[in-house]
């Protein structure tokens, strides 16, 4: 026998607590929904999937209140036999509702939390998302409450200080709770599925510009924040690799050389990369890293500030101290940062923790340290050639300073005599005067000659 719907809020009381009984009936009403035995053509599968979904919006704040509370009822969809058997069509009606523009926001999260519950069980069904739209639909749903939220709340700092109600910010918090699983979706989509350039080039400056001025570099505790985070790291990879292809401009590179856009970012990226221990987010923060490192010269020498560089040093010293065997490749992604620090930044005149880092790169440039059960790889000779290359930049680096010293230290040359422009020579005046007497046949101090006699006329 079908269930009875659960309690209305149209008939009075919406607010009053719910019992257990009414909690339980719910749920299986709900489930009731799924029936597959009811279920054998693809309109019956639709009408079944649409009741689902409104059913569970309905009761948003109400029986779906915290998060356990919506991951059943996303649960319950993606064990149902309907779902299982016609997942290629659910996904599809799926992202068809959620590019309805005056969706209701409670239906927006419950559709969106589903499909994100659906690919990180199951990364296949990315292909399928892409293959509706599904990258245009979450990016548009995305741009929307980003345009409002610059707009109409005090995300960023440089935003219009409007008068912000009570109904305004109900509003905003919960854009930015929809937005939340939305940019965690589309992290997804990025990272884990092949990204097409045609998608790539849909993303705009101010899409990226908004995430960046947006992000707060005082908490890692802030789940909006860090899904907007690591979609800049995403996407920032994503550009890496299309310029190669295609030559994509960089936007979230190109917002990175804005220093007062970027100011949060770079601040939240610091905190993030010493704290982190996700191997993937770590990897994803230093190809950030890299790409200000490998900047002009003068950028990368100024774009951290001392102490900044310090922690990133700290991190490194940590991090590849305590690396397992298993991970050289993150090992060799460390190295390649540390050899850009002790060449192109202010460390150069710090030295900081100069000999603590002698001590491990002279370790790591071993084989046998690396490898204990002597089945060397390829990872394992890259590492020992980075730790040299590294070990290297700084003994060249001692070399240079000591020279500088030495020569700052030496006596300075006395000044050279300027050499007359005509040579003196005064050779004549040591010739003895008897040579000089025969020379002219008298002496020059005798009497003058008597004068000639007169001529006779």
């Amino acid at each position: 026998m079908a269930l009875k719907p659960p309690y209305s809020p149209e008939s009075g009381g919406a607010s009053r607590s719910r019992t257990q009984t009414e909690t339980v009936h719910f749920w299986e009403y709900l489930e009731s929904l799924l029936d597959a035995a009811d279920c054998t053509s693809e309109a019956q599968v639709n009408s079944a999937l649409v009741a689902y979904v409104k059913t569970a919006s309905e009761r948003y704040g109400e029986y779906l209140v915290e998060d356990r509370d919506f991951y059943r009822v996303a649960l319950l969809l993606l064990r149902a036999p309907l779902y299982e058997r016609n997942k290629s069509f659910c996904i599809s009606k799926m992202l068809s509702l959620l590019s309805i523009d005056l969706l209701e926001m409670s239906m927006k999260f419950v559709i969106s939390y589903i499909l994100l519950c659906e690919c990180k069980a199951d990364s296949s069904s990315l292909d399928h998302v892409l293959d509706y739209q599904g990258f245009t639909v979450i990016y548009n749903k995305l741009y929307e409450h980003f345009a409002y939220l610059h707009r109409y709340s005090d995300d960023e700092e440089t935003t219009f200080e409007a008068n912000i109600t009570e109904l305004d910010e109900e509003i905003n918090e919960e854009l930015r709770k929809i937005s939340t699983v939305l940019l965690d979706l589309l992290f997804q989509i990025l990272k884990y599925s092949k990204c097409e350039l045609a998608n790539l080039q849909r993303v705009d400056d101010f899409f990226v510009y908004y995430m960046m001025v947006s992000l707060r570099s005082d908490t890692v505790e802030d789940m909006y924040n860090n899904a907007k985070f690591r979609l800049l790291l995403a996407l920032n990879e994503q550009y890496m690799i299309s310029n190669h292809k295609a030559g994509l401009e960089n936007k979230v590179y190109a917002y990175l050389m804005n220093h007062t856009a970027s100011k949060q970012f770079v601040e939240l990226l610091l905190l993030q990369f010493n704290r982190t221990v996700d191997k993937s987010l770590q990897i994803m923060m230093c190809k950030i890293i890299y790409l200000i490192l490998t900047s002009r010269d003068e950028i990368a020498m100024d774009y951290f500030y001392l102490n900044d560089l310090h922690v990133v040093t700290d991190v490194l010293i940590r991090n590849l101290t305590n690396i397992s065997e298993d991970e050289e490749v993150l090992r060799n992604t460390f190295l390649r940062i540390l050899d850009l620090i002790l060449r192109k930044t202010e460390w150069t005149q710090s030295h900081y923790r100069e000999q603590e880092l002698l001590e491990l790169l002279e370790y790591l440039c071993s084989v046998d340290n690396l490898c204990s059960s002597g089945n060397v790889k390829s990872e394992h000779m890259s590492t020992t050639k980075l730790a040299f290359k590294c070990r290297q930049a700084i003994r060249q680096l001692k070399v240079e300073q000591k020279k500088s010293r030495d020569a700052a230290a030496a006596p300075a040359p006395r000044p050279k005599t300027p050499e007359p422009r005509f040579e003196r020579t005064d050779s004549h005046m040591s010739v003895p005067m008897d040579k000089i007497t025969r020379a002219i046949g008298r002496s020059p101090f005798a009497s003058p000659p008597p004068p000639p006699p007169s001529r006779r006329v």
